[in-house]
């Protein structure tokens, strides 16, 4: 796996998320955005950085 994967994989993956929680899970906008509030506690925002950097990571320890 390229390390430029990951270029792919997160914006899929907020896309994915961010419209099935709206439009299927029938969550508002601001409920969805608070969940990437790292302040309040919240770790959606680790899940997505882990999402960006760990092919990277994982190439580099291949390689």
């Amino acid at each position: 796996m390229r390390p430029c994967t990951c270029l792919l994989y997160m914006p899929l993956t907020l896309v994915f998320e961010f419209k099935f929680d709206h439009y299927m899970m029938k969550q508002d906008w601001t409920r969805l955005f608070a969940d990437c509030n790292i302040l309040k506690g919240r770790a959606w925002s680790l899940f997505l950085l882990r999402i960006l950097l760990m092919p990277w990571i994982v190439y580099k320890i291949r390689t």
